[in-house]
């Protein structure tokens, strides 16, 4: 692991609480190709698999 990606990671486990949550749903939304949320009941939504 570089020196760049440790620091990456780091980085994010030294965020609060709140913004770690909106790293990983970042990072969910990109994998998975999820959209924002259409009510406060979810986070990130799948168009696909619930249309």
């Amino acid at each position: 692991m570089t020196n760049e990606i440790k620091e990456f990671r780091d980085g994010i486990f030294a965020l609060r609480t709140r913004r770690f949550g909106t790293v990983a749903e970042l990072m969910i939304e990109a994998l998975y190709n999820f959209s924002k949320s259409h009510n406060q009941f979810h986070d990130r939504y799948d168009e696909v698999g619930h249309p």
